[in-house]
């Protein structure tokens, strides 16, 4: 430090730790420093300060220890900065770099990494020239300013853009979108607006349908369906105004169901309780019963106003079962929903229940009931499931497994001896002559009581 013509000069000011460096010069203006260590001020320092500096923070993940919503935080910072004016209360710019960083939040949200980030701060303005990394190994770009950083209810306009960004993934869950959003307001006023497109989304969950048939135990409630929630300002108080598209079908794959999804869905309401309004529509659904496989042509999933949390279903079914053309209309909120059957050729409610759940026919005069198929089919169903639930895991498997290309259908029509049909199939491979076909090998045992197999391919056009 130097003093001369009435002003401290800093020549080097230096300041060295495990993981930051600070490097400054520049020059404190002020008159005699006789004057002011005799008379020194009763109020902070007089005089005028011009500053240049460097600060290098070699790793940041120390800051994860401090901020309660951060698990884990790694990467570099650099920052050249310039303070100038009264000492007291001087300007700060600033131009930021981030390198290499690395974010993961304490909530169920996915890892954000190679994080790159350039920004300049002044009083008036922070600026985000480029903030880029990795969302679920897919590419995010931020850009956007925060005026009057420093006064207590700051204002943001800032975007965000990336194509397929992974969104959700816990276990069985799965959501990745095109996003176009956009969070605009002051701080106690936030308001997040734009569009979601699905590009990926899965559903994989073992379903403990077996649960609902312990006794007399009254059901679990679910409680409706509930999405994240913020619990702490400014974020408990953000709003929110998106709208949640489909690009791809949401796919469904579980023990007993199988489908594709279209959301067409807006996000609404807080931070703390986010709601979801809108509809659902099902483009196709394979419902696994004991006695055979009900088909899922058409439905819609609401999202209504007056019960958000409880989404209302309408979804119809087919299905052929030993001669019978059955019919299920399913109607009612989706944790309490009516079902109703009916068949061509009519049968009495008890009749087709009994035909559905245990692929057992109606009784006729001269024919007596095939327990032995009955308790098979129903053997192989619970069979199924067993096997679904024991090999369920935490994570997605990478391969699939036999059990998932493994199809069996028995009792879809009657042979010439009253006996059930029996269809079975296992997938091969895929992508023979294209990318959409499908090579099974089949075997069946048919309406004349012939046992056959042999060789399917399929094909899929778009």
């Amino acid at each position: 430090i130097q003093y001369r013509e009435k002003s401290v000069f800093i020549d080097t000011f230096t300041i060295q730790a495990p993981s930051v460096k600070i490097f400054a010069t520049g020059a404190w203006r002020y008159g005699p420093i006789g004057e002011f260590l005799c008379n020194p001020p009763g109020e902070g320092f007089p005089g005028e300060v011009s500053i240049d500096g460097t600060i290098q923070v070699s790793e940041i993940g120390w800051l994860s220890s401090r901020i309660p919503e951060i698990r884990r935080i790694e990467g570099s910072l650099d920052a050249d900065f310039q303070l100038r004016g009264p000492i007291g209360r001087p300007a700060v710019t600033a131009t930021v770099s981030l390198k290499d960083g690395v974010l993961r939040p304490q909530m169920n949200l996915p890892l954000l990494e190679e994080i790159r980030l350039e920004a300049s701060v002044t009083p008036s303005i922070i600026e985000i020239r480029q903030l880029q990394g990795l969302l679920g190994g897919a590419a995010f770009r931020i850009n956007g300013t925060v005026t009057d950083p420093m006064a207590e209810n700051p204002v943001a306009d800032i975007q965000l853009q990336g194509d397929n960004l992974l969104f959700y993934r816990d276990k069985g869950l799965r959501l990745r979108a095109d996003t176009d959003l956009s969070l605009r307001g002051s701080l106690n006023q936030l308001v997040v607006s734009g569009e979601l497109a699905v590009t990926d989304g899965l559903f994989d969950r073992y379903i403990n349908w077996l649960g609902s048939l312990q006794g007399n135990r009254a059901p679990e409630s679910t409680g409706g369906v509930e999405l994240f929630s913020f619990q702490s300002p400014p974020l408990k108080d953000m709003r929110f105004d998106v709208k949640i598209r489909s690009k791809a079908p949401f796919r469904i794959r579980s023990n007993i169901v199988r489908g594709q999804l279209r959301p067409y869905l807006g996000l609404i309401g807080s931070g703390e309780t986010p709601l979801l309004l809108g509809k659902v529509y099902v483009d196709s659904a394979r419902l696994r019963l004991p006695a055979g496989t009900m088909l899922m042509e058409n439905g819609i999933v609401q999202f209504l106003e007056s019960d958000p949390d409880r989404p209302v279903l309408e979804l119809g079914g087919t299905s052929r079962m030993l001669g019978y053309d059955i019919t299920m209309l399913v109607e009612g909120p989706y944790d309490d929903p009516v079902v109703r059957l009916t068949s061509s050729p009519p049968l009495s409610n008890e009749d087709i229940l009994l035909l559905v759940l245990t692929g057992t026919p109606p009784p006729r005069e001269g024919r007596t009931i095939d327990s032995e198929a009955r308790n098979l089919n129903v053997a192989v169903y619970i069979g199924r499931d067993l096997i679904a639930r024991w090999f369920s895991g935490d994570e997605e498997s990478t391969t699939e497994s036999v059990l998932e290309r493994f199809e069996l259908e028995v009792g879809r029509d009657v042979t010439q001896k009253g006996e059930e049909t029996l269809q079975a199939q296992f997938r091969l491979t895929r992508g023979i002559f294209q990318k959409n076909d499908t090579l099974f090998i089949t075997g069946e045992k048919d309406v004349f009581n012939y046992y056959n197999a042999g060789l399917r391919i399929v094909f899929r056009f778009k």
